[in-house]
């Protein structure tokens, strides 16, 4: 059972993977624009540090997004 459920899983996982990758690029772009939003990391963003050695190294950018809010005191 846990075979068949691993096959069945990866006939999707490209799939996921794709979406996964395209919904974390709109949100950072998103967050990006924020004004409450100080910096977002990214390397799927064209203001990531290492967005040219980005692009040449991977085909999607992934799925984890990390930003810093802006603290007012």
């Amino acid at each position: 059972n846990a075979a068949y459920l691993i096959i069945r899983g990866m006939k999707t996982l490209h799939l996921r993977v794709q979406q996964q990758n395209s919904t974390a690029l709109r949100m950072a772009k998103i967050l990006e624009a924020h004004p409450k939003v100080k910096r977002v990391h990214y390397p799927g963003l064209k203001s990531h540090p290492e967005h040219h050695i980005a692009t040449q190294q991977m085909t999607g950018f992934g799925g984890v997004v990390s930003f810093e809010v802006c603290v007012f005191l």
